[in-house]
């Protein structure tokens, strides 16, 4: 990726479309020239809507912002996405591609053959288990997704999945924290917690998202979703680019 100038990444989330333009400066890192974020409203979570609404959302930043960049890396919604964390017994590297199918198959809530998933291994415990995550996204998802940057004429380089993009992102930017570090992300159906000391990284399933617990608020207090977002800008809770 580091031979192209320039790139987008998107994250396709349940309630809002998220993009960051970025160009590679000439240390070989990373500078950020631009971002947007979307809402997507109602139909942006809902599965016969959903595509639509990301391809016009994604086609208004484009013009909006006049991105210029072609190749794109995105991340897929969390409510999508199946994710576990695994330890794995030690054994000869060559027989680890092996075991990780092996628990693909007894983890994975579908059949591998209506998926596309895959692993990264994030570090091994003191005992010598490998600590592996454990990522699955249905095809007919990430055919969707390719299908959208099609037809917004971008090149799909890449489709990841929020735990492993957080955790990449957080080693990119702090890998020398050495103190235990909580990084929650709160999406509008799932939400990510993960947990770095010292090079290791844990994160427990937590699939309860922010329309979750407002859901709970509207049935108390009958406060409606547009109102309350109106109150937490005027509060200076939400400040663009940022999540609370």
């Amino acid at each position: 990726m580091l031979n192209i100038k320039s790139f987008l990444a998107i994250d396709f989330g349940a309630g809002s479309l998220r993009l960051g333009e970025f160009e590679v400066n000439e240390a070989g890192g990373l500078r950020l020239k631009g971002f947007a974020i979307k809402p997507l409203g109602a139909e942006g979570a809902q599965e016969a809507t959903r595509e639509a609404t990301i391809l016009k959302a994604l086609q208004e930043v484009l013009v909006e912002k006049n991105i210029q960049s072609k190749n794109v890396n995105v991340c897929a919604p969390g409510f999508h996405v199946f994710s576990k964390f695994v330890r794995l017994p030690p054994v000869d590297a060559g027989k680890v591609t092996q075991i990780i199918q092996y628990e693909a198959q007894q983890n994975v809530p579908f059949p591998l053959a209506e998926v596309v998933w895959d692993y990264q291994i994030l570090g091994s415990a003191p005992s010598g288990e490998l600590e592996v995550l454990l990522v699955a996204i249905k095809s007919d998802v990430v055919e969707g997704l390719f299908r959208v940057a099609e037809q917004a004429k971008l090149r799909l380089n890449l489709c990841d999945a929020s735990p492993a993009a957080l955790c990449n992102a957080f080693r990119y930017n702090y890998g020398d924290l050495e103190d235990c570090t909580m990084l929650l992300d709160i999406g509008a159906k799932t939400s990510n917690l993960l947990f770095f000391e010292k090079g290791k990284v844990f994160f427990p399933q937590h699939q309860s998202g922010g329309e979750c617990h407002h859901a709970g608020f509207r049935e108390r207090g009958q406060i409606e979703i547009r109102g309350r977002r109106a109150n937490q800008d005027r509060r200076g809770l939400r400040e663009s680019g940022r999540r609370v």
